[in-house]
This record gives structure tokens, sequence and C-alpha cells, in this order.
């Protein structure tokens, strides 16, 4: 399993992320269940969802991390681009960072985010040595780029994407 790069993955990602596409529109032939990695010690349980193809194995996999947002995963933004992204081919893990859930920053956000990427990859769907890609929107940026430049993690990354706007952090903070 590596990056989907196949022409369906390619087409799919065009067709629902392209200008043209509904934004309210959300692709059919993908299922989303559920996983928590249990804390231990003082580390807090973490829901995952899950997100596969249904006609088809993953060719792919990548973790999505929200942003600051209260619904955090369960945003239908987010519920759209995971599904968007699963119909291309992909295994999709969306953590719930609580933090990002509940808009503060607190630095337990980057050690929940390492033991959500690590469970995810664990997860049975995932073949034995691989990691997924990981893709981070807005503030869950900072998480991704410290696991990114993490020792356990950076040779083994395959790709890590960050999107959201930085460039105005009054603007930034009102949206929060």
């Amino acid at each position: 399993m590596s990056l989907s790069t196949t022409p369906r993955a390619c087409f799919e990602l065009l067709r629902w992320l392209g200008p043209w596409a509904d934004d309210d529109a959300v692709p059919s032939g993908v299922s989303c269940s559920e996983f928590v990695i249990e804390g231990e010690g003082d580390d807090r349980d973490l829901d995952v969802l899950v997100y596969r193809p249904t006609d088809a194995e993953p060719t792919g996999a990548w973790v999505i991390t929200p942003g600051f947002h209260f619904n955090g995963p369960a945003d239908p933004r987010f519920v759209r681009l995971a599904s968007v992204f699963a119909r291309a081919g992909n295994l999709v893990f969306c953590p719930t960072i609580p933090d990002l859930q509940r808009q503060i920053f607190d630095p337990r956000m980057i050690t929940d985010f390492e033991r959500a990427y690590a469970a995810c990859c664990r997860h049975p769907a995932i073949r034995q040595g691989f990691a997924p890609a990981v893709f981070s929107i807005s503030f869950g940026s900072l998480p991704t780029l410290r696991l990114a430049a993490h020792p356990v993690w950076r040779d083994r990354l395959p790709g890590a994407v960050v999107f959201g706007g930085y460039i105005d952090w009054e603007t930034s903070l009102r949206f929060c």
C-alpha cells in the first residue's frame, strides 16, 4: 500500500474537488467506522473515524487532522473531504484531537496526535511497515509538522500536506 496515485484516484479527486464540484455533495461508495485508542496513565482516550471505499481495496492511506472546530472530524466539510479521499481509493483515518476540538492550544495535542498516528500505522488494514501520509487543516498543521520532524517518524512519513490560511493571524483568531 502506498499513496494512491492511480488514474481512478486522480479522476475522483478532480471530480469531487474541482471548481465544478458541488461543495455540499458527498460521494457514495464509502463506508465509515470508528475505533478508540485507549489512554494509559495521563493519556486520554482518542476516537478515530476510518473511511474506506466500498467497491475496491484501498491503494493508499492518509491521516487527516482537523483544525480548530467544535465538531472535530464530524464537521460536514471534514466528512466530505474524508469521503472524497476514500472514494479516490484511500483508507482515511480522522482522529479526534480533544484540544483542537475544544479550540485551545495545549502541548498534549501534539502527543495525542503522535499516539493517534502510531495507532493508525498499526491498524489491521495497514500493511506492516507502511505509514500513511498526513493531510492537516489549519491549526492541525502544528501537530502534523511536529510529527514530520519527530525522530521516530520523519524518515517513515511518506508525505505531509498542510492546508490553511495563516497569513493573517487576527483573521485566523476571529474565525476560531
